[in-house]
């Protein structure tokens, strides 16, 4: 039981890692649409 809490909490770890990155790269994509438009 204690292998299978251990590989839960990593897939979960990966999961919200996984998550963050991709809500990063979308925060990201958004300032770099904005800013030639800034600059134009």
């Amino acid at each position: 039981m204690r292998e299978h809490e251990e590989a839960w909490c990593k897939v979960y770890s990966a999961a919200n890692a996984l998550e963050a990155h991709s809500l990063t790269g979308l925060l990201h994509t958004h300032r770099i649409e904005r800013k030639p438009e800034g600059r134009a």
